[in-house]
């Protein structure tokens, strides 16, 4: 499944690529007022699974390889072998059939301001919460304390964010940041049902 709009300029690139080897596509459209629908009604082709590289912005620019890049996706797949993994947030397409990587990349404008992103980034801590509680871990000091440390160590540093000043820094301190909440969720669910022991 492709989601699109407006993306006539990038659209026949991608399904070219996905020719030789897909089944089916379903373009999933939100009323693009360019060419997209024409370029893909003129594509006859259909899928397996097929990864796309996303490219994530940060206010509006792309910040290179440490924004997860290249963030593989599951957007193209056969809906009658592959099924979605069952995951309240960020979840994949998983398929016992052949996988492909494909080389050109969505354009994900992820991040436009810091108050909508807090809002969402609420809603996935209560998400990624429940799945810490289905897989049965513990809140312990090292995911607290340690494992937001060092994925702002591995971003900032390792993966050279610090080349973009301040919107650098945001990108990692912000991953610290949510991880942090996450595993605080998780200590604030168990001293609750502690009280109620």
């Amino acid at each position: 499944m492709i989601p699109t709009y407006n993306v006539e300029s990038y659209l026949g690139r991608l399904l070219i690529e996905v020719l030789p080897w897909a089944d089916e596509v379903i373009v999933c459209d939100s009323f693009s007022t360019d060419k997209t629908l024409e370029i893909a009604k003129s594509h006859n082709v259909r899928v397996e699974l097929a990864y796309i590289p996303r490219k994530n912005k940060i206010w509006g620019e792309l910040l290179g390889r440490g924004v997860l890049y290249p963030d593989y996706q599951s957007r193209l797949f056969n809906k009658n072998t592959a099924r979605y993994e069952d995951k309240e947030v960020h979840a994949q397409v998983v398929t016992s059939g052949k996988k492909i990587y494909l080389k050109h990349a969505l354009v994900h404008d992820d991040f436009t301001d810091i108050s909508s992103w807090w809002i969402r980034n609420d809603r996935y801590f209560r998400y990624e919460l429940q799945e810490l509680i289905r897989n049965k871990k513990k809140w312990n000091r090292k995911m607290q304390y340690i494992r937001p440390l060092y994925i702002f160590w591995k971003i900032y540093l390792q993966k050279g964010m610090f080349r973009y000043g301040f919107k650098g820094f945001f990108v990692a301190f912000q991953w610290a940041v949510y991880l942090f909440f996450v595993y605080a969720k998780l200590y604030e669910h168990e001293l609750r049902n502690k009280r109620f022991e």
